[in-house]
């Protein structure tokens, strides 16, 4: 796909690198007045069956980290690294102006593209942006309606995950550059792949997933 081809978020270090250097518990604390979990432990909400922060590791913040993730990529304090859009909506601005400030505090250079909802989400649909926040409620208690949106099969313009957001406005699709290589041993071994998924996220009580 070249949208993912000619962009740097194709190279994995550099994914890496952007979990580490954003400080998740920071986030929550001051844009979201401390009322939310930072989500260290993969997709499974804690207090959601499934969740197990002792088997599935995920990012912490560590910006030395992820500096030398960008350096092994080949873009050493972020030289020679294209500029990354970061595509939200007005709503969700200060959560990417955050984002924002945290790449550049180890290179990474970035622009905002501010759009209305419905723009975005087409822009979404049609696999037209690389980075952005969606956003996921729970069906039920259980795992599987988290893991399930990473399913390959259900990746846009073909999936069941297209029909929900074109009939609920309160569900967006959440695009990932590596999903391709989902299978469906990975819902019932979700410790083996979880720390490969490179998404920003964190937990509300109300079973929201929020994901850049």
């Amino acid at each position: 796909m070249a949208i993912v081809k000619n962009s740097p978020l194709g190279f994995k270090r550099v994914r890496q690198a952007i979990n580490y250097a954003i400080d998740r518990d920071q986030l929550v604390k001051y844009l979201r007045n401390g009322i939310g979990i930072a989500a260290t432990s993969g997709f499974i909400p804690k207090g959601m069956p499934g969740f197990d922060d002792k088997e599935v590791k995920g990012y912490s913040y560590n910006p030395t980290k992820a500096a030398k993730l960008l350096a092994e990529a080949g873009f050493p304090n972020g030289k020679g690294l294209p500029e990354i859009t970061l595509n939200t909506t007005t709503t969700y601005k200060d959560l990417i102006e955050f984002i924002q400030g945290s790449l550049n505090a180890i290179g990474i250079q970035t622009k905002i593209d501010v759009s209305p909802s419905t723009s975005l989400r087409e822009l979404m649909a049609k696999n037209h942006v690389n980075f952005f926040r969606g956003s996921w409620l729970a069906d039920y208690a259980d795992g599987e309606t988290f893991l399930s949106v990473f399913y390959s099969k259900n990746k846009v313009p073909f999936g069941q995950i297209l029909l929900r957001i074109t009939t609920r406005n309160s569900i967006n699709f959440l695009n990932v550059v590596t999903m391709n290589q989902m299978t469906k041993s990975a819902l019932s071994s979700t410790s083996k792949w979880m720390n490969l998924l490179w998404m920003i996220h964190q937990w509300y009580p109300s079973s929201m997933i929020n994901l850049l």
